[in-house]
């Protein structure tokens, strides 16, 4: 699929959901030095119900965040969920406009959600690294082909 079919195909963002969310601490020295387990991935709704259902693509976070010597740990699946003005196929998710860009723009909600969350539980804001998902895209691509 052409670049041209994905501007044919344009996406909104239409919400964004925390599906799962953990935070466990210990009693131990606090450090603000984080290691952050990240991935992600896109997918369609499975059986859509009705023709809206069939234009919606979720981009999904797993991010585990830990300190050392690991007091803190703070894990989350979150969503981020687009609508396209087509129905979406698996061709249009592995495009790459759909790849690289739905990403881009809903890495800055999972990271604001996980500053406000670990600020809100009364620890210092945990503040997420940019993302450059051209470069992540692109790290995909060579080792599916490896």
């Amino acid at each position: 699929m052409s670049e041209n079919a994905i501007i044919a195909n344009p996406f909104k963002l239409i919400s964004t959901r925390a599906v799962e969310v953990i935070l466990k601490s210990k009693d131990s020295p606090f450090n603000n030095d984080y290691i952050l387990d990240f991935n992600h991935k896109i997918f369609k709704l499975e059986n859509p119900q009705n023709e809206i259902e069939k234009r919606i693509f979720v981009v999904e976070f797993d991010a585990r965040i830990h300190n050392t010597p690991q007091s803190l740990l703070l894990s989350t699946k979150f969503h981020v969920i687009f609508q396209s003005e087509l129905p979406v196929t698996d061709e249009y998710l592995d495009s790459p406009g759909i790849r690289i860009n739905s990403p881009a723009i809903a890495f800055p909600f999972l990271r604001s959600f996980i500053t406000t969350v670990s600020a809100n539980a009364g620890y210092p804001p945990i503040i997420l690294p940019s993302i450059n998902f051209v470069r992540l895209s692109s790290k995909e691509i060579e080792q599916k082909s490896s």
